[in-house]
């Protein structure tokens, strides 16, 4: 294979040559230098001209070894018939290119590269309308515009060029020599700098060839190394327990005991229990917990009520994640597909399997999309009785204010208030949990809504983001407002947390969730809730995290039962308990909150982040240099927990 014409050639061919290959280097040239020219967030790497031409030379060696693998297909077919190679090459200039301007789009708006792990939401393409109208449709549709007409032209007009191209020796040593120059780029590369750099399709063969190899997991290596073929598992100090034997988590819980940070009274009675997760409410915006605005004002006054937790932590970056950790007590797989999408009956057991056993009734309450990752089928396959979502609420109240995403929180708290009272009225103790969607991106509000003001500008991303929050908030007020209007409040206990956090150009920049895992990435509230019950409110900053809930509920209702969750209960005083989290995007993070610390590290560039957050909340002074021993400690407790959770979700039983 060669990319030059036969000898001698006339120069009307290699002018058709030239041409047929310009196109190709086009759009992922110019968007890499659209990336790395606008890369304050890569940590120091992106120094100067050098690094950025480093990047566009690593790259664009990508971009080569691409184009020559399409030429080889290309070659191939033509041994079969001219005509299908040359449609062959055009629709592959077509598919490829528009991949590329998906991965601007995402880079742009999400500070996220395409993968090809991101085709299964295709599928529920439909709720990202709103979303993607927001990122730009206008220059989606101008760039398949150009690549319609990019096609049309290489398939009508470019049959001499692709006639000229050869099977060579010359031209299959460059097809090697592209490749493993690519590839070595890719792998030897700083990862900051690779991570702007690759080329979308090359980096996702790249990974293809690793995952059918076994790449190196530095992870897996460390824990193994410490614990040789015994596999780490917590053990808790605070709970009576019995492991089941030949499990690897799963454990019968007989009882708790140890100091108790509050009493909660329960009695004989099954009051109701509502686990009210928030989308997208982070800790950094919320009054109590140090937020500059007055966009939470009902959640501010609830907390005064309550239990508060100030240091409380997601485990992951995605609802999807949210779910499997809050509601059942396991870390979520380190994938970039949430383990409900392709595998909803997953074998664990929750929050509702226990809440059944003790005579309850069970449900899902979403104002969102059932279908979307597969929601719907998995809440059926975990014990949910009763599962309602976007479609329910149209049907309940048909001229609710709604958005791609799902109708707005007003509606799903008018809902789930019904829906209490008609199970109090045939005296039926109920357990439910809700979803909210307002706070998604792009952060639309309903007409009927006045947004606060504020001295951030509702045109901003942050601005919009600050103003769904507050009516999120509004809806939470009117929620826990009508429980008691309705005389439903003591008889309920409530547990309010977030599903994740949200960046929003704090450092760097940088408004995704999922890259990097300071503190507004990870950082949630949680409030508990209990009218009636509570001896006292209180505020509580010891270490917790999503995993915790399901055993804290355990303790909360003085229940027993077997499942599978690696949390300790937040009831009991429990100053070492740790909080772990993860984000398998972007340049893949593990990380880990233990008592005045917090440790994450980035797999793919090897970089580590150690900070004192006693001393330093807002983790600006990285002291992974300067304290590797305390660095080392919490690599190696994040490598125990991302090991025994490959295991478990290889074999779950």
């Amino acid at each position: 294979m060669n990319p030059a014409v036969e000898r001698p050639a006339p120069d009307s061919s290699r002018r058709r040559l030239a041409w047929l290959f310009v196109p190709w280097l086009v759009f992922p040239f110019a968007f890499r230098m659209v990336f790395l020219l606008d890369a304050p967030w890569s940590d120091g790497v992106l120094n100067g001209l050098g690094e950025c031409a480093l990047g566009l030379c690593l790259g664009g060696a990508q971009d080569l070894a691409i184009v020559l693998q399409v030429v080889a297909l290309t070659l191939l077919f033509r041994t079969q018939s001219s005509r299908i190679s040359t449609v062959f090459f055009g629709v592959c200039f077509a598919l490829i290119q528009l991949y590329y301007v998906f991965d601007f789009l995402l880079f742009i708006n999400i500070d996220l590269r395409m993968t090809a792990s991101f085709f299964h939401f295709f599928g529920d393409a439909e709720v990202f309308t709103d979303s993607l109208d927001d990122a730009g449709m206008g220059a989606v549709l101008a760039s398949l515009v150009v690549l319609a007409t990019g096609t049309v032209f290489i398939v009508r007009r470019q049959t001499h060029g692709l006639a000229a191209l050869r099977f060579e020796r010359g031209g299959v040593v460059l097809f090697v020599a592209a490749q493993l120059a690519a590839a070595a780029g890719l792998l030897l590369a700083p990862g900051e700098l690779m991570y702007l750099s690759n080329n979308v399709l090359f980096n996702d063969e790249v990974e293809g060839v690793e995952l059918l190899l076994g790449a190196e997991d530095p992870l897996m290596n460390a824990a193994v190394e410490a614990d040789g073929e015994a596999i780490w598992r917590p053990s808790w100090t605070n709970e009576r327990f019995e492991r089941e034997e030949g499990a690897l988590l799963v454990h019968r819980t007989l009882g708790f005991e140890g100091e108790k940070h509050f009493e909660l009274r329960i009695g004989d009675d099954k009051p109701n229990v509502v686990v009210l997760v928030m989308e997208s409410f982070r800790a950094k915006d919320v009054g109590v917990l140090g937020g500059v605005y007055a966009v939470t004002p009902n959640f501010d006054r609830l907390s005064r009520e309550g239990i508060l937790y100030r240091q409380f932590y997601a485990t992951g970056v995605q609802t999807t994640r949210a779910v499997i950790s809050a509601l059942f007590g396991v870390m979520p797989r380190f994938t970039e597909g949430a383990v409900q999408a392709d595998w909803p009956d997953v074998p664990v057991r929750g929050m509702a399997d226990l809440m059944k056993e003790a005579g309850y009734g069970t449900a899902y309450i979403h104002n969102g999309e059932l279908d979307f990752e597969s929601m719907g089928a998995f809440f059926a396959a975990h014990g949910y009785d009763e599962i309602m979502g976007e479609e329910d609420m149209l049907r309940l109240h048909p001229g609710a204010a709604r958005f791609s995403w799902g109708v707005h929180d007003e509606t799903l708290m008018q809902v789930l208030l019904d829906w209490l009272e008609a199970k109090q009225k045939a005296h039926e103790p109920s357990f439910v949990v809700s979803f909210t969607i307002s706070n998604h991106h792009p952060w639309e509000l309903p007409a009927s809504w006045t947004p606060i003001d504020l001295p951030v500008p509702a045109d901003e991303t942050y601005g919009r983001f600050l103003r769904a929050m507050h009516y999120s908030d509004h809806a939470l007020g009117a929620f826990i407002d009508g429980l008691a209007e309705r005389g439903l409040a003591e008889n309920t206990l409530v547990i309010v947390l977030a599903d994740t956090s949200q960046a929003m150009g704090d450092r760097d920049d940088n408004y995704s969730v999922s890259r990097n895992l300071y503190f507004e990435n990870v950082r949630i509230p949680l409030l508990i809730l209990a009218k009636g019950r509570l001896d006292a409110p209180k505020v509580i900053d010891e270490v917790g995290g999503q995993v915790d809930l399901l055993p804290t509920l355990l303790d909360l209702l003085n229940l027993q039962g077997v499942h599978s969750s690696i949390g300790s209960s937040l009831v009991r005083v429990d100053p070492n308990r740790a909080a772990y989290f993860q984000s398998p995007f972007a340049l893949r993070y593990w990380g880990v909150r233990q008592g005045r610390w917090k440790f994450f590290t980035a797999l793919k560039s090897g970089a580590r982040h150690l900070y004192d957050v006693a001393a330093d909340p807002g983790e600006t002074t990285n002291l992974a240099e300067s304290n590797p021993e305390k660095a080392d400690e919490l690599f190696l407790a994040v490598a125990r927990m991302h090991r025994l959770f490959v295991e478990f979700y290889s074999e779950p039983r």
